[in-house]
């Protein structure tokens, strides 16, 4: 209907007028096929990918130019299908050393948040962000429990 065209053009220029993309340097002319692999493993149900390797071979190089391709992919879509929600959350093993979880919850949810434990953690990205179209990016995570509280224990 007309309400739902307008906010969709609304949405459309919105994005276009600020964009979220992340800053990347130069990087080798290789990096487009390797983006390129990361994309095909994303489909419709797709939950969690993880860039795995040792420290300094480009992971999060790797892991902005793919959020940068799907943000991308995602806001020039005729039918407005773009993330409701979209998050690179830089450093996460040391945000979550030094914040116990809070600061990503504050990242992630963009608003002061604050939890006493996991499981109220899990619950409140669950009634905040459940069932929205979203996309998350956790880089330099060290520890599947950075992963828990975002997603309740591998569910």
């Amino acid at each position: 209907d007309e309400a739902d065209l307008k906010k969709c053009i609304l949405k459309r220029i919105l994005q276009e007028v600020n964009p979220k993309y992340l800053f990347i340097g130069d990087y080798p002319t290789d990096l487009n096929s390797r983006i390129n692999e990361v994309i095909k493993r994303f489909d419709r149900e797709v939950r969690m990918v993880g860039i795995c390797g040792m420290g300094g071979i480009g992971k999060t190089t790797l892991a902005k130019a793919v959020y940068n391709r799907l943000l991308k992919q995602h806001n020039v879509r005729e039918n407005c299908s773009s993330f409701e929600k979209c998050s690179f959350l830089a450093n996460v093993r040391e945000v979550s050393k030094q914040h116990n979880g809070n600061e990503i919850l504050v990242l992630l949810l963009g608003r002061d948040v604050r939890i006493n434990n996991k499981d109220e953690g899990i619950t409140m990205i669950r009634e905040r962000i459940g069932g929205m179209k979203v996309l998350v990016v956790l880089d330099d995570v060290d520890h599947k429990d950075q992963l828990d509280v975002l997603v309740g224990g591998g569910q």
